[in-house]
């Protein structure tokens, strides 16, 4: 295993607690993600939450570890995409903790709020829970749908 420290804060703001909890532990995570859950639409899609192994790998770039994905200048900000009930702006984005991936995508924490979204490879990004404990709760080991 990585003997790297995995870090506490990023860009300057704190990790959720919970998470760097979470992570010191050695949790594993289930591998489904609930989507719009108790509405018509809930489904599941696959999801894998990275360990901090993972976290600290370098898959998507030589110059940084996975969880600064959003560093890369690869990313289009400026043509972010959002419902329109979720805001989040290129600067959040850009300054984004990476935590896994998901259909065609990656799962980011926003350090400016503590919210978790997913970032698919279209550049639309998409609010799926308030915080990292709402988050853990849409986790689950076999898929809802």
């Amino acid at each position: 295993m990585n003997n790297e420290v995995l870090p506490t804060t990023y860009l300057g703001r704190e990790l959720p607690k919970e998470y760097i909890n979470c992570m010191e532990k050695g949790e594993t995570f289930p591998e489904w993600l609930t989507l719009y859950p108790h509405t018509e639409y809930e489904h599941s899609t696959e999801i894998e939450v990275w360990n901090k192994e993972d976290l600290l790998s370098h898959t998507y770039s030589e110059s940084f570890c996975n969880y600064a994905f959003f560093a890369c200048d690869d990313v289009a900000f400026s043509v972010l995409q959002t419902r329109d009930e979720d805001t989040l702006t290129p600067e959040e984005l850009q300054s984004a903790f990476a935590i896994g991936a998901v259909n065609e995508g990656f799962v980011f924490i926003n350090l400016h709020d503590g919210s978790l979204w997913i970032w698919y490879s279209d550049t639309f990004c998409e609010k799926v829970a308030e915080n990292f404990s709402d988050f853990q709760n849409l986790l689950t080991e076999e898929p809802v749908d």
